[in-house]
């Protein structure tokens, strides 16, 4: 698994996208981290609590 320590530009994911169209294996693209989806849950529970 590769993870980034940054937000991908568009060119990146631009040039991640053609190396996979080239027969170039995708293990590149990042997966999200754990930290992430915590955080991600953890917001949508705060959302969802002040509704």
């Amino acid at each position: 698994m590769v993870c980034w320590d940054r937000i991908l530009s568009a060119d990146e994911v631009a040039q991640i996208c053609a190396a996979g169209e080239d027969g170039i294996a995708l293990g590149a693209i990042p997966e999200p981290s754990s930290a992430l989806l915590t955080l991600l849950a953890g917001t949508f529970l705060l959302i969802r609590r002040r509704k």
